[in-house]
């Protein structure tokens, strides 16, 4: 609810009052006329037109009451909207924070997943590579231990990718999300 300050309330009663000068100076004015005027022209004790004055001085008082009034409603709403400017800094503030998070959690977990995947696939990967280097080409076997090995540098390869991820970017993957390492990625 608004609050009425007392300087409503003085204009409110200042326009009540000029205005009911106003009309008691018409009001006063219609019988002087009758009861005076027709008889011996009698100058009225006052100017004609202190009821116009009167009036004016009413719809000014009113005027000014609404501009007061249109004033503080402006004030009130440039308040609001600078309040909800800094409620929309603070929330994308915090989903910043949110984010920055996010990927400060990611980094730390990619970075142990790849320790931990690095070092048995470098045990992998050099028995792969002794086990080509004894086997002959032709042998059926060769070509099982070449596809071991050429999936061990491509898990090398994803974890390179792993190690790099600066951005929180995510992908839709059956029913969630997961990152999207590529985008991800430098």
């Amino acid at each position: 609810m608004r609050k009425i300050r007392f300087a409503h309330i003085y204009l409110l009663t200042l326009a009540v009052i000029f205005l009911a000068l106003g009309a008691i100076i018409v009001l006063h004015s219609f019988y002087y006329d009758t009861l005076f005027g027709g008889v011996d022209n009698k100058p009225l004790p006052y100017p004609e037109f202190l009821h116009n004055i009167f009036f004016l001085l009413g719809l000014i008082t009113i005027t000014s009451l609404y501009f007061i009034e249109k004033k503080e409603t402006t004030t009130l709403s440039l308040a609001n909207m600078s309040l909800q400017r800094e409620i929309d800094e603070r929330k994308r503030a915090e989903q910043e924070r949110i984010e920055k998070e996010k990927l400060q959690g990611i980094i730390e977990m990619s970075g142990a997943v790849c320790h931990e995947l690095n070092q048995p696939m470098q045990v992998v990967s050099g028995t792969s590579v002794l086990l080509m280097m004894n086997i002959q080409d032709d042998n059926p076997l060769y070509e099982n231990i070449k596809t071991v090995k050429e999936q061990i540098d491509r898990m090398g390869t994803i974890t390179k990718k792993l190690m790099g991820i600066t951005k929180y970017i995510t992908k839709d993957y059956l029913k969630g999300k997961i990152i999207d390492i590529d985008k991800a990625t430098k």
